[in-house]
């Protein structure tokens, strides 16, 4: 045995690819193969796309970095960069209580890598499991605790340091979420956007994320009136550099500076900031194939929220026939992530967290029905399930006065949003889809259901998963995602797709089979499907993994007298004058089945 094939059996669902080999990195929780390996020259190439280290990465596989570097004997090496690089910036982040979280460290070829301490000595390049916090956190509690209420906000840490240079407390509002709001709530925040497309863009998207939250929020491009770019605009950094190069002092631009933010308007939620008024509708964001790869870089990887079916970040659809179960499992399904277990049979990498359950369907009495115990002619239910505190259920209030003035889906939708502000929530889980939208049947009615849906997802940097309904379908065929009521545009807009069928062998049993996937290999497909029953032991109605199985072991087996009936009936019913639509349903077939056999003529062969 040669030494990259001892190093390939050290880990784990390795696949090969044109250039080499693809695996799960062992440094991190890993589930989309993260590690790539290669072979040139007799050296083996190492890189985890997630900035894993490669001390964590060969440690965890039981190597040492000092045996890759000897391996001039053994012919083990680690890919080096090909071009040096030196640091030129590190950038700390610290909580709350002064701690060190992490860093962000700007090199001189404009790249950036986040790490965090090991405890050790040494660093971790990754940000896997930690909670992110504002840049200089210490100095924003501090400002607000001795009475100081305007908090500048920039794109960048430079821009920060440049802004607290002139005396401002300050901090950066890249990759600001709810959660930073709260240490802002009782200021009057300023947002200083760089001058270019995607600038104003990220201040907008912040802006609108504070609205509401603070006692004010300003945004100011200061170079507003000169040309447009869509990237690498000038910032405020270069509006300080440029007045000191012109021989004024720093008090006399921070003078400059606070009269520019006293003129300034007050944001209003959605607004669009200077020039970038009459671009912040394009439709396309343009930017070199390689800074799409640099920025995707310092996010970490998605984690599984339930096995390869919904990933982290996802707006995943759910969809079956009524009865099939798809409550009973989307419960079970965030019950598993509030509480961090996972459900028995499959995979959760992702760590516990708040979940919004938005129930359209059952009553509180239905639900409490699903998870307690009813005696023998008792009149109340008992031994009720203790649900996680991370997880919340939210129903319609038939109490609440509704606007006149908008339509009720567009209403829902931003009490839907109102609730994701007041929580911080980041996973939501919406029974069902067609509550939202009388008619996704129809694509008129659900494409503007799937922006909305997906506007939320990335304005809130959500994982969404939303229950969908199927048409009566054809039982003997396999589900495919023209099962979905308003398949194309509800396919279209999600980022990942599964079914629940059941079986026609067994009433009680279930299958689940994967209909699409972005951020995995299908893996639960018509070979694969995974087997379940509905039960409940005691007072938890679940789903009880049970095996694995092919899809056809569990379709409707149907011979050719029961198919030339079934023709025959749909004449026959035809022939009263009932429509297409009204055979389907009362056939349980699709409406294009009735279509087609409409279309057959019955030859009738009589015997001698």
């Amino acid at each position: 045995m040669n030494h990259l094939d001892d190093l390939l059996q050290k880990l784990s669902k390795v696949k090969q690819t044109a250039n080499g080999w693809t695996a799960l990195c062992p440094s991190h929780s890993d589930a989309n193969r993260s590690l790539s390996i290669a072979n040139k020259n007799g050296k083996i190439l190492l890189n985890c796309f997630a900035g894993c280290d490669v001390k964590n990465i060969v440690g965890a596989i039981g190597l040492q970095t000092s045996d890759l570097f000897e391996a001039n004997t053994n012919g083990l090496y680690v890919s080096a960069p090909a071009k040096a690089k030196t640091i030129a910036a590190i950038y700390e982040y610290f909580d709350a209580n002064g701690v060190l979280g992490y860093e962000n460290v700007r090199y001189s070829n404009k790249t950036f890598t986040q790490r965090r301490p090991d405890g050790k000595g040494g660093y971790i390049y990754n940000l896997q499991g930690i909670d992110r916090i504002p840049y200089r956190l210490p100095e924003l509690i501090d400002a607000i605790k001795n009475g100081i209420n305007e908090i500048w906000l920039c794109e960048g840490e430079k821009d920060a340091e440049s802004v607290r240079s002139l005396g401002f407390t300050a901090s950066s509002f890249k990759n600001w979420t709810n959660d930073f709001n709260q240490y802002v709530k009782t200021a009057h925040v300023v947002l200083f956007s760089d001058h270019d497309t995607a600038g104003q863009k990220q201040a907008a998207d912040a802006a609108n994320i504070l609205s509401g939250e603070c006692l004010s929020v300003k945004v100011i491009d200061l170079f507003d009136g000169e040309p447009l770019l869509n990237k690498n605009g000038k910032d405020i950094t270069d509006y300080i550099q440029d007045a000191l190069a012109n021989g004024e002092d720093k008090d006399g631009i921070a003078e400059r500076l606070c009269q520019i933010v006293e003129g300034a308007e007050v944001w209003t939620a959605t607004q669009t900031t200077g020039q970038a008024a009459s671009l912040s509708d394009n439709l396309f964001t343009l930017r070199p194939a390689n800074e799409w790869i640099m920025d995707a870089k310092t996010r970490p990887i998605p984690k599984t929220l339930f096995d390869e079916f919904w990933f982290e970040n996802e707006l995943c659809i759910l969809f079956a026939d009524t009865g099939k179960g798809k409550s009973i499992l989307a419960v079970q399904i965030g019950e598993s992530i509030a509480s961090g277990q996972a459900i028995k049979g499959f995979t959760q990498t992702a760590l516990t967290q708040k979940v919004l359950y938005f129930d359209f369907e059952l009553s509180d009495k239905q639900f409490e029905s699903r998870y307690s115990e009813k005696p023998a002619n008792g009149d109340y239910h008992t031994n009720h399930f203790v649900f996680s505190p991370n997880l919340f259920r939210l129903e319609i209030n038939p109490d609440a006065d509704l606007p006149q003035s908008i339509k009720f889906e567009d209403f829902l939708i931003q009490s839907i949003e109102d609730r994701l502000k007041e929580t911080g929530a980041k996973v939501l889980i919406l029974d069902n889809i067609t509550y939202l939208r009388s008619d996704t049947e129809r694509a008129k009615d659900a494409l503007p259901l799937m922006k909305e849906l997906k506007r939320l997802k990335t304005q809130y940097d959500l994982s969404l998963l939303a229950l969908a309904h199927t048409p009566k379908r054809d039982l003997s065929r396999p589900i495919t995602v023209n099962d979905l009521s308003g398949s194309k545009m509800l396919s279209n807009f999600a980022d990942s797709i599964f079914a629940i069928g059941e079986s026609q062998k067994d009433h009680i049993i279930r299958y689940l089979k994967q209909i699409k996937t972005r951020s995995s290999e299908t893996i639960y497909h018509a070979d694969n499907v995974c087997i379940c029953q509905i039960e409940k032991p005691s007072n938890f109605l679940q789903f009880q993994f049970l095996n694995f199985g092919k899809e056809k072991e569990h379709l409707l087996e149907v011979s050719q007298k029961d198919k030339d009936a079934l023709i025959q009936k749909a004449h026959d019913l035809h022939s009263q004058g009932k429509t297409q639509r009204e055979i389907a349903n009362e056939l349980s077939v699709s409406l294009g089945k009735v279509n087609k056999m409409l279309k057959t003529i019955l030859v009738k062969t009589a015997t001698p």
